[in-house]
């Protein structure tokens, strides 16, 4: 998982930190002789008994009136370890190996050379980060001999028994980049069944325990409309090869009512469907890639002519799908930490990262009221509700869009100073 760690001073040290409201730490002052021209018994010339020339007193130089240097908000704290953890989603893609991926070309790369690369680039971002955990499915499936037109497995969904070729897990970009590379074209675009077989690996029980329990995304990449419709009556289908009714045998018919059911039932369980479109050939079947992502829940298909838009794309979908949550582990906070920590539900603080300058305060707002602030996932009643019930930190839309935009860098939080609420 990536680790967020809270604590402003943490932040900008790129270490661990809490917050712990009490003394400032400072040492005594020395009243012992000194040589400027007042008689405050220090080395400066301003009023005060420190030594530092900022006249207030709290001998840290940096302007307030506690002793927290480097802080300017009189909040009197000091600091702690204490590391938490940003909720990661699972992200199933669902790559189309038909034959065109490498018929067709981009420059002088094939669609599935271009795919592939962008796709590599992707993972190995967020591998390095953990926010997402990655698995890999691709259609038709690998029984399909790889560059064989006429292959018995040509329509096979996308599965290596009931698993995706790469399952999905951390760390994960060395088994996709070896697939990526090695798993050639094959056969016709049974995404119907693939969106089938994607249900039934994420809801079925067949995710690794460590991962099992995170919200899940698909996201579907092809440079097709589906096919591989066995119902399909040739006399009326549409050939997805030429757009006309011309087909030959049922596998050239258009699935597209299979596939809308298909993204409807993922969605229908919390399970986003996105869809890139790669390539030029996508714009004849533009309106069944809109209606496959509308009804998995996520608007209009990503049209990707490019390697520019392709990777472009990936970035949106990735960053739109972030995860806003942020788990709080109160054991992890000994009950005799030094400097003591206030555990307690009001008395938590959350900031957001720029990409540049220091963190800045994002307030709380039960309920979201106001969208550019955070809550606690179950709005309990911060003043008088136990610690137990303060589990999750998420971020309202305003302040997730942020994130998912990276308008904010990182998200950490300190603990044991009092909440800053809205207004």
């Amino acid at each position: 998982m990536w680790r967020i760690f809270f604590g402003l001073v943490a932040i900008v040290s790129l270490g661990f930190g809490t917050w712990s409201c009490g003394g400032s730490g400072e040492s005594p002052i020395n009243l012992g002789s000194d040589t400027d021209s007042g008689t405050d018994g220090d080395t400066d010339a301003d009023s005060d008994t420190d030594s530092d020339a900022d006249g207030d007193g709290d001998g840290d130089g940096d302007g307030d009136s506690d002793g927290d240097a480097g802080n300017t908000d009189t909040s009197q704290c000091a600091t702690a370890d204490y590391p938490i953890e940003h909720n990661p989603i699972n992200m199933l893609v669902v790559l189309d190996r038909s034959l065109s991926m490498s018929k067709n070309k981009i420059g002088s790369d094939t669609y599935a050379k271009v795919v592939a690369t962008a796709l590599k680039t992707v993972v190995k971002t967020n591998d390095d980060i953990d926010l997402i955990n990655f698995g890999l499915g691709v259609f038709p499936a690998p029984s399909c001999t790889s560059g064989d037109e006429d292959s018995p497995d040509e329509c096979t969904p996308a599965q290596t028994g009931n698993n995706p070729v790469v399952p999905m897990g951390l760390s994960s970009y060395d088994d996709i980049a070896a697939q990526l590379d090695g798993i050639g074209t094959c056969g016709g675009t049974p995404l119907c069944q693939s969106l089938k077989w994607a249900m039934d690996y994420l809801t079925g029980g067949s995710l690794p325990a460590d991962v099992k329990d995170f919200p899940g995304y698909v996201l579907v990449a092809t440079d097709g409309a589906p096919n591989c419709n066995s119902a399909g009556d040739v006399a009326t289908c549409l050939n997805t090869a030429t757009g006309k009714k011309d087909a030959q045998i049922p596998n050239q018919c258009l699935d597209d009512m299979c596939s809308y059911n298909a993204a409807i039932k993922l969605h229908d369980k919390g399970i986003p469907v996105y869809v890139i479109g790669v390539g030029s050939s996508v714009g004849d079947w533009q309106d069944v890639m809109n209606k496959i992502a509308q009804y998995g829940g996520t608007t209009k298909y990503y049209p990707a002519g490019d390697a520019t838009a392709l990777n472009e794309a990936l970035a949106k979908i990735t960053g739109e799908a972030l995860s806003c949550e942020f788990t709080v582990d109160w054991t992890k906070i000994p009950d005799d930490a030094t400097p003591k920590v206030d555990k307690s539900c009001d008395k938590v603080r959350v900031y957001g990262t720029p990409k540049v300058g220091d963190p800045a305060d994002i307030k709380f707002s039960p309920n979201c009221t106001d969208t550019n602030s955070w809550h606690w996932k179950n709005d309990p009643d911060e003043k008088t509700a136990p610690i137990t019930d303060c589990t999750v930190i998420e971020l309202c839309p305003g302040a997730c869009q942020k994130l998912k935009d990276g308008a904010y860098t990182s998200v950490s939080a300190g603990f044991g100073c009092d909440i800053i609420p809205v207004g």
